[in-house]
C-alpha cells in the first residue's frame, strides 16, 4: 500500500478508495465487513488520521452495533488497539455506555476482556477510563467475576504511579 500511496498520491488514493470502502462497509456478507475492519489500522496509517476521523470513523461506529457478533467484536478489538489514544478512549467510552444495555454474556465475553487488556495502556488517561469502564461492566456481570477479575485490576490501577 505504501508503494501505491507514493506513486498515486494520498489524495487520489483516498478519493478512489473511499467509495469502495463505504460500499464494502455495507455489504450483507459479514465476513467482508469484518475484513474491512481488519484493514482499518493500515488504511488509517496510510491515508492519515484526519482522513480516518472525517471519512471512516462513522462507519467504524456503525460496526459496533452490527447484526453480526463477529463484526461487533472485531470493531471493538480494533478500536481498543488503535494507535491514537483518543480512539482507545472512545472504545472505553462505548464500553461504559453499552455495558448496561447489552446482554450480560456480551459484557462478560467481549467488553470485560477488552477493558482488562487495556489496563496497562501507556497513556494515563486511558488507564483511568479503563477503571471507569470496569466499574460499569461490574454492574452487568456476575459477582464472582467482579471479585476474581475486575477487583484485582481496579486494585492495580489504584496503585498507578501517575498522579493524575
Amino acid at each position: 500500500m505504501e508503494e501505491v500511496n507514493s506513486v498515486v498520491g494520498v489524495d487520489h488514493l483516498s478519493n478512489s478508495l473511499l467509495p469502495a470502502i463505504v460500499d464494502l462497509a455495507r455489504v450483507p456478507v459479514w465476513r467482508i465487513r469484518m475484513a474491512v475492519i481488519n484493514q482499518m489500522p493500515m488504511l488509517a496509517d496510510q491515508l492519515g488520521e484526519n482522513f480516518f476521523d472525517e471519512k471512516l470513523m462513522q462507519h467504524f461506529f456503525s460496526w459496533l452495533i452490527d447484526a453480526a457478533y463477529a463484526v461487533r467484536e472485531a470493531a471493538i478489538v480494533k478500536l481498543s488497539h488503535n494507535e491514537n489514544y483518543l480512539h482507545r478512549m472512545i472504545c472505553l467510552q462505548c464500553i461504559i455506555h453499552l455495558s448496561p444495555v447489552l446482554d450480560a454474556s456480551i459484557s462478560k465475553d467481549v467488553l470485560l476482556p477488552t477493558a482488562l487488556n487495556m489496563n496497562q495502556d501507556r497513556v494515563p488517561n486511558v488507564r483511568f477510563k479503563v477503571a471507569q469502564a470496569l466499574a460499569k461492566i461490574g454492574e452487568a456481570i456476575p459477582s464472582d467475576m467482579v471479585t476474581s477479575e475486575v477487583m484485582p485490576c481496579l486494585q492495580r490501577l489504584t496503585e498507578d504511579p501517575d498522579v493524575d
